[in-house]
Parts: C-alpha cells; structure tokens; sequence
C-alpha cells in the first residue's frame, strides 16, 4: 500500500510544558480510504529528506491549522512547521512526487511558489458556494457549497504563477488550484470535516497522490 505522509498542526501547551504534533484522526481516515497508507509527520525532524525517504513515503498531504509565519497578524505560528513543510517541498518538487494541500496546505503551497495571501475574516466558520473554471475536474461540473475554517485567503492576483486555478468564490478569490506541470494540487476547504467524505473530493485527492494530473 502506498505511503502518504501528512503533516501536523503544532499546538503549543505552556500550562503543561509541552509542545504537541496533532492531527484530526478524520484526515487519517479520508487517506486510507482512498487506498493509501497514512503516515503522520512529526515537525521536529531535522533532516526531512532522509526521514521520508527512510519511511519510503511517496506522496505528501499538507494538512490545515497554524498559520504561516509569513502572515502579517498570524497568530498560533509555528516557524518550526514552516521550515518542515517548506524542506518537504523542496524534497517531493525536486523529485515530482505528489503533493496534495488543504486549507493552510493551500496557502503553503501558494506562499512556497512565491504567491501571497490576503486576511479575509468573513470566510471563518462558514459554508460558501464556488464555482469551477476551465480545466476543473469533469465531476466539478455545476457550483457547489464547501466549508470553510479559515482567515486567509488566495487572491487571482496572489496566485503562485506555477499554479492553475480549478475552482473560485464569487469574490474571487481562489479555493482550489493545480500545479501547471507536477501533480500538485490543493483546496481551501477540508474534504474530512464533511459528515461523510464526498465522492467529488475522495476522486480529486486519489487523482493527485497516485501522481495523476
């Protein structure tokens, strides 16, 4: 079975002198249901090439919480995750394994390949429709309703230029994109946090983490 790793919000607990790695056990259950191996990632690896490769991961999901330290007003940062993730990439970009992001993996991904992020409150807590573009999947035919858990946004204008938009908000700002070339891809609102995991999302990750675009 092929192994996905997936990386982990760090929650700092100073009442008890302790520093956590967590993850929802839903985003566990959304990777293996799809036919993969999931395999948490701890933050705390210095050398995160030789720890993936020691796994034998072979594909990456960027999971959501914390937010980046780049963010101007970000709070509950993690610069320990950023230098994670960010060493990751560099290792499954160099060598064109998969990458899947969700919500932060998102923004991540943008920030990583050099786009921005704009602070937009009012997508905090919410479900919102969006609607596909050219180059979506074929079952992203007609606008659909997402969650929505988070503050920061990608903007047209902020979106990495190595990346493709596939779905956007009437406002327009980006929820889900693909990479022009490597089988990368992400989207803002959190395919576990569903009642039940949707066909539509289980189809789009699987595509990506078997290498597919």
């Amino acid at each position: 079975m092929k192994r996905i790793g997936i990386t982990q919000r760090v929650f700092e607990r100073p009442d008890r002198g302790e520093t956590w790695d967590c993850l929802d056990q839903r985003l566990v259950s959304l990777v293996q249901s799809i036919g993969f191996l999931p395999v948490p990632l701890s933050n705390v690896i210095d050398d995160a090439a030789r720890y993936v490769d020691d796994l034998a991961i072979e594909g990456l999901v960027l999971s959501g919480g914390n937010d980046l330290a780049t963010t101007a007003e970000g709070t509950d940062v993690s610069l320990q995750r950023d230098k994670f993730e960010s060493a990751l990439l560099d290792h499954f970009r160099g060598r064109g394994k998969p990458v899947f992001g969700i919500c932060r993996g998102m923004q991540m991904l943008n920030v990583y390949l050099g786009g921005s992020l704009a602070d937009d409150p009012g997508h905090i807590a919410k479900r919102h429709a969006i609607s596909p573009v050219a180059g979506a999947p074929a079952d992203w035919s007609d606008t659909f309703s997402v969650n929505s858990f988070h503050r920061w946004t990608v903007p047209k204008s902020g979106l990495a230029s190595a990346l493709v938009p596939l779905a956007v908000v009437s406002d327009g700002t980006v929820e889900a994109a693909i990479h022009g070339d490597l089988p990368i891809a992400c989207v803002m609102w959190h395919p576990e946090r569903e009642p039940h995991f949707l066909d539509r999302d289980k189809k789009f990750m699987k595509r990506i983490l078997d290498g597919a675009r």
